[in-house]
């Protein structure tokens, strides 16, 4: 999932991603089939981490076992050379995966 950092609803309620999020991912987690393979979250929003994305996916850990794999998203700035560009952020992400 990609959830906004901030949105308002249909009936012009608030989204905020350090209010709303830890309940979006329960809720998610519930849709999950009795064996899931995987859970993806990536976001792009400054004032939420990979480690906070990694807590939220712990409670998979518990319910399933797995591991929860988090990371920064990057591309690679053009130069000379490939592989020699500076790394730009573009994001964050965690991914729990069953084993």
């Amino acid at each position: 999932m990609d959830p906004p950092a901030f949105g308002h609803g249909p009936e012009n309620e608030v989204w905020k991603i350090e209010d709303d999020f830890l309940k979006l991912v329960e809720e998610c987690a519930s849709l999950l089939a009795d064996k899931p393979l995987f859970f993806l979250i990536n976001g792009y929003s400054a004032g939420y981490s990979a480690v906070a994305y990694q807590n939220n996916l712990l409670p998979l850990v518990e319910k399933f076992g797995g591991t929860v794999e988090i990371g920064e998203l990057t591309l690679e700035e053009g130069g000379a050379v490939k592989g020699m560009g500076r790394l730009l952020p573009c994001g964050i992400f965690a991914r729990w995966s069953a084993k």
